[in-house]
């Protein structure tokens, strides 16, 4: 009965592990921590934000209208944090990823790169001129984590139904269990 007992201890605890790493990773905070407009020509901003996993990040930038292949930018991102120290990146062009037809947005995406440790970062883009699109239509940057979607779709969803069925398994055992042990009072009295 103590082993019944000790597996059923261990089927929630590693669950409850599945589930908090599933939603601890997936977190937006992590996923898209900045999101800021695009500033205009000898212009700059910035933002502090905090990422909970280390990992391959991109800087995308999303204008209203129709695609192109690639968008002509004059941007400076610099990322200010532990681990990565300074990093600075220079984007001349972003090349098209993907859009959101409804709204008539394109994104583009810059080649991706590694924040190499969990912690508190500042991030600041600076625009050394005016880019004619992202002039006339405006523009907004965010920076992004980059993954592989079918790999962390499925890793996330079997994480989730692992958590679940742990649990589910370490309570109905740890019932089953309680049941077991007042059987056995029963009938030692």
């Amino acid at each position: 009965m103590t082993a019944l007992r000790w597996l059923t201890f261990a089927c929630i605890l590693i669950g409850g592990a599945c589930l908090a790493g599933a939603v601890y990773v997936w977190t937006p905070e992590n996923w898209a921590p900045v999101h800021l407009p695009l500033p205009g020509a000898g212009l700059a901003v910035a933002e502090p934000f905090r990422l909970s996993t280390p990992g391959g990040y991109l800087v995308q930038v999303t204008v209203p209208g129709e695609p192109s292949p690639t968008l002509d930018c004059d941007l400076t991102v610099t990322i200010e944090g532990p681990g990565s120290g300074r990093q600075v990146k220079d984007l001349r062009s972003v090349r098209h990823a993907g859009s959101y037809s409804f709204g008539g947005l394109q994104h583009y995406n810059s080649e991706p790169f590694q924040l190499g440790s969990r912690g508190e970062y500042v991030f600041r883009i600076a625009s050394r001129s005016d880019a004619p699109a992202m002039r006339a239509r405006g523009a907004t940057v965010t920076l992004t984590q980059y993954y592989h979607p079918t790999e962390w779709v499925l890793a996330a969803g079997l994480s989730r139904v692992a958590g679940f069925a742990l649990i589910a398994v370490g309570a109905i055992g740890s019932l089953w269990s309680a049941i077991l042990g007042m059987r056995r009072e029963r009938q030692a009295a």
